[in-house]
């Protein structure tokens, strides 16, 4: 019998399995939280700065604008009440408005959703949030500024957007002077344009610049001025093909015009837009603003009061002049607030905590795959350690080189990126249909449709009216080879940066591995690289550009391929590079035949 005092033994339990945490947690508490916290502040004192000086610069453009007779001294102006609440509307309703929606999302702006086509994309815009946000805060945010523009350089006629009875801007004919103080008061024609004007510009501005992804930040800051020089002569290939092939469309003549692209870093295509916007909306003026406007004034207390005589003209030079000015302030804020931000918050210097390991902290940035903005941060860090030579990241690199686990969880962090890149690239490329294999090859097919008697017939068939049909509904319902590579490169400052870093890494290993660690794994690092080059090549070669993917193949094949062959560019050299360092070495590497054919080759186009 047991006793009743005999204690009951419980089996052991089987341990709790380890709770699934997200990679990046640890990497944005311990750097970017810190980091961004102490920039935030510098970017919001830089934007208020930019937004006193150009208050300023318009209070001096008072007398060209005819809006003041009077000479005022600077001095006054820096410190008027005027210029102190003008100043105050345009930083919290011109451009905080911007900074709050970039800040909130920033994730899609580092890695925004590429729609599959033109419809879907435009659904998306109408039904996010984010879209909305953005939308919403570009109106604000153009009618602040306009707002801010008239009450500065405006006539004393055009300042004041309500006109109250009594007023000195409320003219009143002499017939009517004792019945002007029982009017309702009245919003100002002039001030009724501009307002119009500034907010259907900010509304077709806000659509062009999400449906264009033009809100995509770019991670090509430096981290530290005093290394600017040594930044640019050593990347000065990775930011020519990245920051001025899209733009000039040729490697030929992008490296001469690096040096205009630095000393102009001016989107004209903005402007061009702003010159059709502005052509496009006082047409539309001229011919329906009077029917327009005053059909809904018909509808409001002032339909019963005749104000003929405070009726804008129908084009007043002078409302043109100062709308399409509000216009340019606008652009050049809200590209100044751009660079601003790309610039504090990519431009970051990390300082991990003393208690913690700096390689595992930075390898949980690099499989944050979920969250883009931390492992960007993470990716140009590891860059900023692999190609900047200063103290502090040769102490880095030799703690990655001390033994295998540092080295590992880094370059296989690098490497499995590369790889799955690599692979989407081919994914491209598969058949997804068994009957594709009987068809002819796409690439012969864009060539024939190069030949001018395929063209000739093309139009006797089918008409310049019903191509250019076919072609927007093919824009608007399929997935054309833009949108498909623009997916595909949506992380290209990764592979950017990943790509030299893992070279460069391999290369430093030769003088800063003590233990040998490296040596293993110079064969793996080849093979990653060249595989990306391969596929890179494969997929410009032979892109998956459909029958109706636009009017001239040609071109369309060279507007898909940019990114590509600017990345084409930037991975032969970092294997070019890596080659000249380790060449007393090469003989110990035993590259697969494919791999070790395409490295001769790319050997013999440097001879």
């Amino acid at each position: 019998m047991t006793s009743i005092n005999q204690p009951t033994i419980t089996p052991p339990q089987p341990p709790a399995p380890p709770k699934r945490t997200k990679h990046g947690l640890t990497y944005q508490n311990a750097c970017v939280n810190v980091a961004l916290n102490e920039r935030q502040y510098l970017f919001l004192f830089d934007v208020a700065v930019r937004a006193y000086a150009t208050v300023a610069v318009l209070k001096l453009l008072q007398p060209w604008f005819g809006s003041q007779k009077d000479q005022i001294s600077f001095p006054s102006i820096l410190v008027s009440m005027d210029t102190l609440t003008v100043f105050i509307q345009l930083y919290l309703f011109g451009l905080l408005p911007l900074w709050a929606i970039r800040k909130i999302s920033i994730d899609k702006l580092v890695r925004p959703d590429i729609s599959k086509n033109l419809l879907l994309q435009i659904k998306s815009i109408f039904t996010s949030v984010y879209s909305f946000l953005t939308i919403t805060g570009y109106i604000i945010s153009s009618f602040a500024i306009t707002k801010c523009c008239y009450q500065i350089i405006g006539r004393k006629h055009t300042r004041s957007w309500i006109i109250h009875p009594g007023d000195e801007n409320f003219w009143c004919p002499s017939y009517r002077k004792d019945r002007c103080l029982n009017d309702p008061s009245v919003l100002n024609e002039y001030c009724a344009i501009a307002g119009f004007y500034s907010i259907v510009f900010g509304f077709i501005f806000a659509l062009k610049y999400t449906i264009n992804y033009e809100n995509k930040i770019h991670f090509y800051k430096i981290r530290t001025y005093s290394s600017i020089i040594h930044f640019l002569y050593s990347n000065y290939k990775s930011l020519l093909t990245l920051s001025t092939w899209h733009r000039y469309g040729s490697p030929f003549i992008a490296r001469p015009l690096l040096y205009l692209e630095s000393k102009h870093p001016i989107d004209y295509k903005k402007y061009r837009f702003l010159f059709l916007f502005t052509l496009a909306y006082w047409t539309w003026h001229l011919i329906f603003w009077k029917t327009w406007y005053h059909g809904i004034i018909r509808w409001t207390p002032w339909s019963k009061v005749e104000y003929e005589w405070m009726k804008a003209p129908l084009f007043d030079i002078e409302t043109f002049n100062r709308t399409v000015f509000s216009a340019l302030t606008c652009l050049a804020l809200w590209d100044s607030l751009d660079k601003l931000f790309s610039f504090y918050f990519t431009n970051v210097i990390f300082a991990s905590a003393p208690y913690m390991d700096p390689n595992s902290v930075l390898v949980d940035g690099l499989r944050a795959t979920e969250k883009p903005y931390t492992q960007h941060l993470a990716f140009l860090e590891l860059h900023y350690i692999a190609r900047i030579a200063t103290p502090q990241t040769i102490a880095r690199r030799t703690s990655i080189f001390k033994d295998r686990d540092s080295w590992d969880t880094v370059s296989r962090s690098c490497m499995s990126f590369l790889f799955s890149f690599a692979l989407a690239s081919q994914a491209h490329l598969i058949p997804q249909k068994p009957d594709d294999k009987n068809k002819p090859d796409r690439q012969e097919e864009l060539m024939k449709m190069i030949l001018p008697p395929h063209y000739e017939s093309e139009r006797k068939k089918y008409g310049r009216g019903k191509r250019l049909f076919y072609d927007a509904v093919f824009l608007l319902l399929n997935e054309s080879v833009n949108r498909k590579t623009r997916r595909l490169c949506r992380d290209k400052e990764l592979v950017v940066f990943g790509v030299e870093a893992l070279a460069s890494l391999t290369a430093a290993s030769l003088t800063l591995d003590q233990y040998g660690v490296v040596q293993s794994d110079i064969t793996k690092v080849f093979e990653c690289l060249i595989d990306v080059l391969i596929s890179l090549e494969r997929y410009s070669n032979k892109p998956p550009i459909g029958l109706w993917d636009g009017r001239s193949p040609s071109e369309v094949q060279l507007r898909a391929l940019n990114d590509i062959v600017g990345l084409t560019f930037v991975v032969k050299d970092a294997v070019y590079e890596l080659t000249m360092a380790l060449h007393e070495y090469l003989d110990t590497v035993r590259l697969p035949p494919l791999h070790h054919n395409r490295l001769e080759k790319l050997l013999n186009e440097h001879i």
